[in-house]
């Protein structure tokens, strides 16, 4: 691998986290999922390969994954 490659892929990864970092904090409003696939579009778009599509999708499944916890409902608690 050639040392601009590994730039490439530094800079990538980079986005990939500052994207993750940045949306981590799932909200429910439809503005902030429009935002979260917007991005994810672009990223995808700026490096177009097949290891950034899989990034991106997998970070999409965390995201997806977090929000459902978040509206997982308190168990209830049985009283004696």
């Amino acid at each position: 691998m050639t040392e601009e490659q590994l730039k490439q892929y530094h800079a990538m990864f980079s986005d990939l986290w500052r994207f993750y970092k940045a949306n981590c904090n799932v909200r429910e409003d439809d503005a902030f999922w429009n935002k979260v696939t917007k991005d994810a579009d672009l990223l995808y778009k700026k490096y177009n390969t097949e290891l950034c599509k899989n990034m991106v999708l997998n970070i999409l499944d965390e995201l997806e994954k977090r929000y459902r916890e978040l509206k997982k409902p308190l168990p209830v608690r049985e009283y004696l």
